[in-house]
């Protein structure tokens, strides 16, 4: 190669590093360009972020006084949510309402006033009227309003001045099992019906529980109690079949039928006539699923023709306690309660120990 083309060929190469290294500035001038740039958005989005995580100026007129909260707080009520304020500008509202619960009073300040019943009286407007809850009223009127939703114009009833509620001991029971049935501590009992200590009550004492946590199937429950005999066993009241020899509707014989058949829907809720222990449950010739329950007195009484049971061998139940569904099992042509009341064993008329409502 002559000297001339030499010296072009290193000219050219020069000329290509020269053209690569302006490249590579450029692309350092973009990175540092960029860099500064995201350095910047951040910068920006941290004071930001800081500044919204300082606190609002601080508003004096919804502060609550202490000595309101600290009264708010020690009420012993039975069930909180019912007061639980809606905003903190009902807290006061709230305060006044519950201010004197039942126990810091006494049994003296209990009073119970009379009231007929006029058209359109339910108990959800009384009790309001009244300042009580509508279970406390109902609880103290178990026998006229077995079913609130219908009062009868020119009953009369009783109104507790209070949300207390009468209960008598039953054997076995303390103010302590009490409290725990209502939600009730027993010192709170304790210091409303003024007692000391609760040894010496008997089966059978009155005691009157303050605030007691009620629920309406509690009082409906009671409500369907029947001191004065057998409770109507079903919610249904027609009487297809009496007690007595008759052509049995299936193997068209005469033969006695020693209860009576309540007709009723299938899955209709069977209750219990009275207080007692259940000695059988299961299925019986005839009978299909049946429920027998031994009671005091040497009386039994038998719910036969069940589609499903709820109590079980042993089980204590009270008077009106769910115990199971009327079905079609055993010898039956449709879904009837066939129920017996039986006397040291002996089959009776079950009507004369029922007292319909």
């Amino acid at each position: 190669m002559n000297r001339q083309g030499y010296a072009g060929e290193k000219e050219s190469l020069r000329g290509q590093s020269g053209w690569g290294m302006g490249r590579r500035l450029r692309k350092i001038k973009w990175g540092l360009a960029t860099l500064l740039v995201l350095g910047a958005v951040l910068a920006v989005s941290q004071v930001q972020r800081l500044s919204f995580a300082s606190p609002p100026p601080l508003d004096e007129s919804l502060l609550v006084q202490r000595e309101v909260l600290t009264s708010f707080r020690s009420v012993p009520l039975s069930d909180p949510d019912e007061y639980e304020p809606d905003s903190m500008d009902r807290i006061e509202e709230v305060v006044e309402e519950v201010k004197t619960p039942a126990t810091a009073l006494t049994k003296n300040e209990f009073r119970l006033k009379k009231y007929k019943i006029k058209p359109g009286d339910n108990p959800w407007d009384l009790a309001q009227k009244h300042g009580i809850r509508a279970v406390t009223l109902m609880w103290a009127n178990a026998a006229v309003m077995s079913d609130p939703k219908y009062l009868r114009p020119g009953k009369e009833i009783l109104i507790p001045n209070m949300d207390v509620i009468e209960v008598k001991l039953k054997t076995g029971e303390t103010l302590w099992s009490v409290g725990r049935r209502f939600s009730v501590g027993a010192p709170d009992i304790l210091t409303f019906n003024q007692l000391k200590s609760g040894k010496d009550l008997k089966a059978g004492a009155t005691v009157y529980v303050p605030n007691p946590n009620l629920t309406l199937q509690t009082v409906q429950r009671l409500a369907r109690r029947n001191p004065d005999g057998l409770l109507w066993p079903a919610s249904y009241r027609s009487v297809n079949s009496g007690f007595g020899f008759r052509v049995h509707p299936i193997k068209k014989r005469r033969i006695f039928h020693e209860g009576i058949d309540i007709g009723g829907g299938r899955g209709a809720t069977v209750f219990s006539a009275a207080d007692g222990q259940v000695s059988f449950v299961g299925w019986m010739r005839g009978y299909g699923k049946i429920i027998v329950i031994r009671h005091k007195n040497g009386l039994t009484t038998r719910y036969a023709h069940l589609s499903s049971t709820r109590v079980s061998r042993g089980q204590r139940v009270e008077q009106g306690q769910s115990i199971g569904a009327i079905g079609a099992t055993g010898l039956a042509t449709g879904p009837n309660l066939h129920f017996e009341v039986r006397k040291n064993g002996l089959p009776q008329d079950p009507l004369p120990y029922l007292r319909m409502r």
